[in-house]
């Protein structure tokens, strides 16, 4: 494998990083995100799908569908701590077109339920100030 080969596929590696970035910077309340899978992220990168998850995993040890959707959950998590948006509007923002799919997949990844994961947060938070003034 040539030099210039290698610089390429971390060329790659690099511009899939930085659209997934952009695509979760542009989610706001009125405006969902807009790729969510590796055939959307590769078309737009002008690569077959199959090449963008073979460069990804050889120099991440993952594929593009484990990094979405962590950047996905990331920013679902954010969401429910720091707003008041209710779940459903959560879900649309990171591009589910309905909350109970929404709701198995935040479950399926962190465990509970979008609302239970917020209840616990706040149940902790409370916790905390409540044994921060004890």
């Amino acid at each position: 494998m040539t030099m210039l080969h290698i610089t390429d596929q971390f060329n790659h590696v690099d511009q899939f990083f930085s659209l997934l970035d952009a695509t979760i910077a542009e989610i706001r309340f009125a405006s969902p995100v807009r790729m969510r899978t590796v055939k959307e992220f590769a078309a737009t990168m002008e690569l077959h799908p199959n090449y963008l998850n073979t460069l990804l995993k050889k120099y991440t040890g993952e594929n593009v569908s484990s990094h979405i959707r962590r950047r996905l959950l990331d920013v679902s998590k954010n969401l429910l701590l720091e707003t008041d948006w209710y779940v459903q509007d959560i879900s649309y923002c990171v591009g589910f077109s309905d909350q109970p799919n929404f709701n198995m997949f935040f479950k399926k990844n962190v465990g509970h339920t979008p609302s239970e994961f917020r209840r616990l947060a706040v149940a902790i938070d409370n916790s905390e100030s409540v044994s921060a003034i004890l």
